[in-house]
């Protein structure tokens, strides 16, 4: 009798906190309800797995995204993205018969996922930062090395011709520094590129799906109508749903990789069910230009302008 008494005043002190840290508890507009699962039953499955704190991890990938509506969590996924299989719940319910053992572990799931996942709400936008953070800094070493690599030869040199001093200035050695500084001289401009929009590159390895935007406003805080060629970016190059990201207004070129299409659309919200980092939730307007909404979703590559 307390561990239910206690198990009770666990759910409803996790209920409190739900409501009070988790802004995603009533479904987005970028949702697609009927090509997906119920957004409750999924929602309810992310808070009881603690996807907020797995981001960037490989149960992320296999566990937190929406099934298709068509797919079931017993068929299509592990048995640990299902809640019912969570070691809580089975030390949480040692104590009852194995037939009650069903019942404590749906209802205790929620109850441990409420409590964890406030604070990493609130951490997941500086993870999402740090990913950009990491990319500018990546080209910094080649051009710290390459001065190295160009150092060495004057000593080098210097050592090699000691008898006549003039002669070290006029030899071979300074025409190689300007070399490797006149190669590097385009990945730094390369790198001020990135900067301002992740860069240039190609992303790869996304998908592409679509929303209606039924006149609710995106993350970035503004209404478009559906024909408006915009897009959802996900959620952990977005940063904090909350706020208008600096990625709000940049321009991302689409192209469907199955029939070479391409469309340009402009980023006006956060995407919190995309596959991937590299997948785009597009308008409807801005996916019927590069497939159907029968094909419903499809592999895409992108970069922003």
């Amino acid at each position: 009798m307390f561990t239910l008494i206690a198990l009770a005043t666990l759910a409803l002190s996790a209920v409190s906190v739900n409501g009070l840290a988790i802004p995603r508890e009533i479904k987005p507009a970028t949702y697609s309800e009927g090509y997906l699962e119920n957004y409750q039953v999924y929602h309810e499955r992310y808070m009881a797995l603690d996807c907020e704190d797995q981001h960037n991890t490989s149960f992320f990938t296999s566990c937190c995204h929406p099934l298709l509506a068509t797919e079931s969590l017993e068929k299509d996924r592990p048995a640990e993205c299902n809640p019912a299989n969570l070691p809580v719940c089975e030390s949480d319910s040692p104590a009852p018969t194995s037939s009650d053992a069903p019942a404590p572990s749906s209802s205790v799931a929620p109850v441990h996922s409420s409590s964890v996942v406030p604070p990493p709400s609130s951490s997941a936008a500086p993870s999402t930062h740090a990913a950009p953070a990491s990319s500018t800094h990546a080209p910094a070493p080649s051009p710290a090395a390459a001065e190295n690599v160009g150092a060495e030869p004057p000593k080098v040199t210097s050592s090699a011709a000691p008898s006549s001093s003039p002669a070290p200035p006029k030899s071979t050695p300074p025409p190689p520094p300007p070399a490797p500084t006149t190669t590097k001289a385009a990945p730094p401009a390369t790198t001020k590129a990135a900067a301002p929009a992740s860069g240039n590159s190609v992303n790869t390895g996304g998908f592409g799906t679509f929303f209606y935007q039924n006149g609710v406003a995106g993350a970035c805080g503004k209404v478009n109508p559906d024909t408006a060629a915009i897009v959802a970016i996900d959620q952990d190059r977005y940063g904090n749903s909350g706020n208008a990201s600096p990625l709000c207004g940049q321009q991302v070129l689409i192209t469907n990789t199955n029939n070479g299409k391409t469309v340009v659309a402009v980023v006006a919200d956060d995407c919190p069910t995309c596959t991937n980092a590299n997948s785009i939730d597009m308008s409807v307007g801005a996916f019927t230009q590069i497939a159907t909404e029968e094909e419903g979703e499809v592999p895409i590559s992108w970069v922003f302008l």
